[in-house]
């Protein structure tokens, strides 16, 4: 089974945290530790939650929703970046080339994974693509 897992950045000092994602209902956003309902981690930014993939990259760090990966196709010898994102059911990751493009890492065989940065900190990392 996969761990379910949340980041986001905490509203407070900046700092990311990861753990179980509670959300009120005025939509104020917390991610703690356990299954507590009230954590030693506080409010994050709701723009900045993202789940684990339940993947990680070339050097073993997780790879979550948001973070900007580079793609390495061993066979072809081919590589490009693009944002992981969670659609229709599946993890996978977006960019543009020639037009909206998007690859479930289900659907890529023979790859190798890294994380560069993500879309909050490092959004000048997917500008040139």
């Amino acid at each position: 089974m996969r761990e379910i897992l949340f980041r986001g950045k905490h509203k407070a000092d900046g700092k990311w945290c990861e753990g179980n994602l509670n959300i009120d209902r005025q939509g104020v956003a917390i991610i703690t530790p356990d299954n507590t309902p009230i954590g030693c981690y506080g409010q994050v930014d709701p723009e900045t939650v993202g789940q684990y993939t339940g993947l990680t990259d070339k050097n073993g760090t997780k790879i979550f929703e948001g973070d900007i990966v580079k793609l390495r196709l061993l066979a072809a010898k081919m590589e490009w970046k693009g944002v992981c994102e969670y659609r229709n059911g599946a993890f996978g990751l977006a960019w543009q080339y020639a037009g909206e493009r998007y690859c479930t890492f289900a659907g890529t065989c023979n790859a190798e994974y890294e994380v560069l940065g993500n879309i909050h900190d490092d959004p000048e990392l997917m500008e040139d693509e």
